[in-house]
């Protein structure tokens, strides 16, 4: 049977880079988001 460790080994390059950006654009998402919900409540 193959480890975790093995299979994570062989992923393309290219697959990583775009894991992380979409990470990477998810968390800006995320943070914008809250901003916005924290603005509006002190503009108020």
């Amino acid at each position: 049977m193959l480890s975790r460790k093995y299979l994570k080994s062989h992923r393309s390059p290219l697959l990583l880079l775009c894991e992380r950006i979409m990470a990477l654009l998810i968390l800006a998402n995320v943070i914008l988001v809250i901003f916005d919900l924290t603005y509006i409540k002190v503009r108020d």
